[in-house]
This record gives structure tokens, C-alpha cells and sequence, in this order.
């Protein structure tokens, strides 16, 4: 069954997510079952799994591809068939573009611009008390604000990354001057927006596209031609219109996508209720394996260090010698019993044993490699707990069992010596 997949990120969010929905209803709808994994990873994760055949379709941006994903100079790419001969490399292609571009751009309020005379991103030079605030995508994209500032010859007081959601708000109250914006963002005219002009031309064209293994043209052929049913008919109007369902209406990404398409969506509402009870499964089975792993190891390595018999005999009278680990000059503790005092002729002088301070715990010499041993096997469970056990709840009884059941037994049995108070 051909699998679906659709970016997350926060140029995803919604876009691309719609998309996904887009492709997913338009292939029903033609009768093809397709397994549709949304949001499974920003564009590079996605890319890899395509060329790796985990996935077999996903939609993604011209200029995210040739700046971003194949290593070409971008340059040699200028049109769709040098995108092809590019994709060629990597086993892939692409459909045509849907019809829109998602392209990036700076946006200022309405009533900023005009009071500062802003309206191309040039403008910004000349005003380096404003403040900026972008994604922390753009802040590190090749084809964001490194590249941006230096075409533009822009040196502000204040830059700084934001979360996208937290800017919008953080713009309308006045608190940052210019953001970065995604051209169909449904939040641009929900905010009264300037778009500054790109009037260097800096950013490229980000126009949306299906790209594909080229092995669907012999196992899927029914399901391009579903998706190549969609190439042209997606404006940039109807995108930001969909977006604007999602964002600023609530209602899901397959519903606006089947508005669109008029069609039934065929999804259950994505509730709160519905991914807590769908989600403990994968988070409880990672997090039983490490816990029954670590129990498994832990419970016989503490019956095992509980069978070793101590140095000495007698019960405890006083506190074990201290001494450093390969000294042989012991230095006596005081006395701790409350046992009366025998006369020094007739006292039996208690049999001292060397030991190694670990942690607070008296360890005798003669367990120390098995001390060691245990510290390794805890380091193990740690690594296990970590790859496994991170979920909803973290579950540290195997731990707890790991190292504390040898280390109390140590201690007990470090304390036990021959002789009389």
C-alpha cells in the first residue's frame, strides 16, 4: 500500500499538513487505500525516507529542495526539467506544482510601515532601532536571515529567534517591529499585515509540489494520476483559505482539505480524548521493556552479592577501619557500641579488613571488583532506560533495585567484624 507522509515543522503547520490531507482524499476518492503518516518530520527526515523507500510520496517546496536538500549549486537548477535531472540522482521526481508558492517574506504592522515609510525589505536598513524576531528555521537556514541581512545590509540593535505563534502576538502588541512570514499564512490578514517587497530578490521560489520514488510509475500509476489531478488547481488564495479553516476556524486539516476538494473528509476528529487514548500503548511498551530489563538484571545481581560471605566473623562492635584504597596504614574510626567497656588486657583486637570509600559506603577491597561490576551493569540500564523508557511516566523501580539493594548489602556486611567492644 503506498505510503503517504507530509512534514512537520513550522512551515508545515498547517500547509503541508493539508496537502497531505489533499493527497489522501484525492486518492480515496478515486478508490486507492494509501496509509497517509502525518507530520512524521521536518523536510530532511522526510527526504531520506523517501530514498530509502520507507515512504513513497510527500509534498515539498522547490526552494527547499534545490537550497536545502540536494547539495546542487543552485544555480544549475532554473527550471523544472533541471529539478528533474536533479531528483534523477536520488531514484525521485516530481509532479508538477500545485499552483501556489509558500514563499518566505517580512511582514511589520500596517500602521508601522506607514508611519516609518516601510515597504520593501530595503526600507529596513535604514531603521536599525527596530526590533526583529524570527523561527529559529530562518535564524539557521542557508536561505533565511544570515543570507538575508547580508544581501540586505541589515546590522539591527535586536534580532533573536521566536516561536512563529508567539511573534504574531508579540508583533500586534508592540513588543517586536518586522517578522518573518510564510506568503500563505492565514494569520497575515488576520493581523493586518504589511509584506514588505523583496525588492533584491533575495528569496527563491518555494513552489509546492508532490515529489515521488520513481518506482510508483509501475506499482502505484493509478495513485499519480490522482495527484497530478491536483497540479494547477491550488491557488494561493485557495491555500491561505484552507489554512484560515484550520487555524482561525478550528476545524481540521481534512476537513478544509475536503471542503476544498467537495468531498467527504472520512476522519474521525483529531480530540484531545482521542490521542490520549490512542497514544499509551507507544509510550507504556518502551517503558515496560526497560523496566523488565532492568529488573531481570538487577534482582539476581542483588541475590548474587547477598550469597558472598564477609570478611571476619562476630557481630558489629565498632565501625570497620577506613583506610584509602592500596594503603596499608589503617587509621581507627571511634567506637560507636554502647556495649560496657572490658579491660584492654582481656580484649580481643578485632580483625580490620581494607577497604575503598565509594559513595559514602565502606566497600571491602575483597568486593570491589564486584562493586565495579554492578556500577556497570547500572551504567547499562541507564542506556536502556534512556533508549527505552522515555514515555509518559518514567519508571525507575529497576533502577532502584540496580543500585540500591548492593550498595545497602555492602554496607551491612562492611561493618561486620571479629572481636569484642
Amino acid at each position: 500500500m503506498p505510503q503517504l507522509a507530509d512534514p512537520s515543522g513550522i512551515r508545515s503547520r498547517p500547509t503541508s499538513v493539508v496537502l497531505g490531507e489533499l493527497a489522501r482524499l484525492a486518492a480515496e476518492r478515486d478508490g486507492i487505500a494509501v496509509v497517509h503518516r502525518r507530520e512524521l518530520g521536518g523536510s530532511r527526515i522526510l527526504f531520506e525516507a523517501l530514498r530509502r523507500g520507507e515512504i513513497d510520496v510527500y509534498p515539498e517546496y522547490t526552494g527547499t529542495l534545490i537550497h536545502e536538500l540536494l547539495g546542487a549549486d543552485p544555480a544549475s537548477i532554473r527550471s523544472q526539467e533541471d529539478l528533474a535531472t536533479a531528483l534523477a540522482e536520488f531514484d525521485l521526481a516530481a509532479l508538477a506544482p500545485l499552483g501556489f508558492e509558500n514563499t518566505y517574506a517580512i511582514g511589520v504592522q500596517k500602521t508601522r510601515a506607514r508611519a516609518l515609510g516601510l515597504t520593501k525589505i530595503s526600507d529596513l536598513a535604514e531603521h536599525p532601532q527596530l526590533k526583529f524576531a524570527f523561527s529559529s528555521e530562518f535564524m539557521d537556514r542557508e536561505d533565511g536571515w544570515p543570507g538575508l541581512a547580508n544581501r540586505y545590509g541589515l546590522a539591527p540593535d535586536f534580532a533573536r529567534g521566536m516561536d512563529h505563534d508567539l511573534a504574531y502576538r508579540a508583533l500586534e502588541s508592540g513588543d517586536i517591529d518586522a517578522i518573518d512570514l510564510y506568503s500563505t499564512d492565514a494569520d497575515i490578514a488576520y493581523y493586518d499585515l504589511a509584506v514588505l517587497d523583496d525588492d533584491l530578490h533575495y528569496f527563491p521560489e518555494y513552489k509546492a509540489l508532490f515529489i515521488y520514488r520513481r518506482d510508483m510509475a509501475e506499482r502505484s500509476p493509478s495513485l499519480l494520476r490522482s495527484l497530478t489531478s491536483l497540479s494547477g488547481r491550488v491557488s494561493a488564495d485557495s491555500m491561505i483559505a484552507m489554512n484560515a479553516r484550520v487555524k482561525l476556524e478550528r476545524k481540521s486539516e481534512a476537513d478544509s482539505a475536503a471542503q476544498f476538494l467537495g468531498v467527504a473528509s472520512n476522519t474521525v476528529r483529531d480530540t484531545r480524548f482521542t490521542r490520549i487514548t490512542k497514544t499509551p500503548p507507544e509510550h507504556l511498551t518502551p517503558v515496560t521493556i526497560s523496566l523488565s530489563a532492568a529488573i531481570a538484571f538487577a534482582i539476581p545481581l542483588g541475590i548474587a552479592g547477598a550469597q558472598i560471605p564477609p570478611p571476619g566473623t562476630a557481630a558489629p562492635t565498632e565501625d570497620l577501619t577506613e583506610i584509602k584504597c592500596g594503603t596499608t596504614r589503617p587509621t581507627a574510626l571511634k567506637a560507636k557500641s554502647s556495649a560496657p567497656r572490658i579491660p584492654s588486657s582481656k580484649r580481643v583486637t578485632p580483625a580490620r579488613s581494607a577497604t575503598c570509600r565509594i559513595e559514602g559506603t565502606a566497600i571491602p577491597v575483597e568486593h570491589l571488583a564486584l562493586f565495579r561490576i554492578f556500577q556497570y551493569v547500572e551504567g547499562l540500564l541507564h542506556l536502556l532506560e534512556l533508549r527505552f523508557g522515555l514515555g509518559i511516566v518514567r519508571i525507575h523501580v529497576g533502577m532502584v533495585f540496580a543500585r540500591q539493594i548492593p550498595i545497602r548489602l555492602f554496607d551491612v556486611r562492611s561493618r561486620s567484624v571479629s572481636g569484642d567492644p
